[in-house]
């Protein structure tokens, strides 16, 4: 008698469940309602993050300048562009295409002795004054670290020439307290700063001047906001600062170390008839 194993001559199917058209659509779909929530988010984060960097920056910046002013007796760094030449690295501006550094002929920084780096250094060395968001401006075709060697300008009214250039295009009397300022800009201390140290602003991206002087511009945003900037104020705080078109007070900061000035500034200015 012929016998078999149990299992032998059954035929096994296994059914294997596929996804639909429609379900490969709907998931897609989903999939991409989730990437258009979610890219935002992170655009977001990674703004907020360059920007606390960048904050952070301006503190250690603000120690060396308090360290520069205890060893010159309080007194402002002046000069031909100083506003920028404080500190960094030996930038490109205004030299050949083809210059390399280092250049027969460095421009010594300052302020790189109160930050734990040599008077003259190069850009790469300079990390300390390049803000994360750095993406150059309109007027440099580099990051603007590495073009002027760092990503701060100073307020030139602090840190500038000791004669602050009127805008003949002024209202009379702003460029008469203007002309009183510049009597008192020469050989500035901090012991004759009479605006609050938390409304006076040192330095900050160096975007801010461009919205300051031209008005706010998206090609000099670094920080996902048109006219913001980050700002470090001579107490040593910072903020994500708004600065108004050619205004000297406006609220987030001012720009006059006299107090008395500043606010009548602020007066004549808000008499203005708006650009």
């Amino acid at each position: 008698m012929l016998c078999c194993h149990p299992t032998e001559g059954r035929v096994r199917q296994s059914r294997t469940r596929a996804f639909t058209l429609i379900e490969l659509l709907v998931v897609t779909a989903i999939i991409a309602v989730l990437v258009s929530i979610l890219l935002p988010a992170l655009g977001a984060a990674r703004r907020q993050s360059r920007r606390v960097a960048c904050l952070s920056r301006l503190r250690n910046l603000h120690i060396g300048w308090e360290g520069y002013l205890q060893d010159h007796d309080g007194a402002f760094l002046q000069g031909v562009n100083v506003n920028y030449n404080y500190g960094g690295g030996q930038g490109t501006a205004g030299l050949p295409p083809n210059w390399t550094w280092p250049p027969g002929t460095p421009v010594p920084k300052p302020l790189n002795k109160y930050v734990g780096l040599d008077l003259v250094v190069s850009t790469d060395q300079a990390q300390a004054y390049r803000c994360p968001a750095d993406v150059g401006v309109d007027v440099a075709p580099d990051l603007h670290q590495r073009y002027y060697g760092t990503s701060y300008l100073t307020n030139l009214i602090l840190v500038g020439q000791d004669q602050y250039n009127v805008p003949s295009d002024a209202p009379l009397m702003l460029r008469m307290l203007l002309y009183e300022m510049n009597d008192r800009l020469p050989g500035l201390t901090i012991s004759r700063v009479t605006t609050h140290p938390s409304d006076l602003m040192l330095l900050a991206d160096a975007t801010w001047w461009h919205a300051w002087y031209d008005g706010a511009d998206a090609t000099n945003d670094w920080h996902g906001r048109i006219g913001w900037h980050c700002a470090g104020f001579l107490d040593g705080h910072g903020a994500f600062t708004r600065f108004e078109r050619r205004t000297y007070k406006a609220t987030g900061y001012a720009l006059i170390p006299f107090r008395d000035l500043s606010d009548q500034a602020a007066k004549i200015q808000a008499e203005m008839p708006d650009d």
